[in-house]
């Protein structure tokens, strides 16, 4: 996917996967495991965690999302 200036990505090194990825993670299965985190304000108005849902925000994320998961549901060109 390409780079989106609004949003960070970070990669962890699997040799620091946490217990939901190793849990779900079934190579043998060909199920593998995603994890995302998001920041409280890519969908929030402040970042107080009031629950206060910011539309522009959340749209944007949305969206972006949305062109995640289509991606992410493409077989892999190996």
């Amino acid at each position: 996917m390409a780079h989106t200036p609004a949003y960070r990505t970070e990669i962890d090194d699997t040799s620091q996967a946490n217990w939901t990825v190793g849990h779900y993670d079934r190579p043998a299965q060909n199920v593998d495991a995603v994890q995302l985190e998001l920041a409280f304000s890519t969908y929030l108005t402040d970042e107080a965690r009031t629950g206060t849902y910011n539309a522009k925000r959340g749209g944007a994320l949305r969206a972006h999302l949305g062109k995640m998961i289509t991606l992410l549901k493409r077989p892999f060109d190996l």
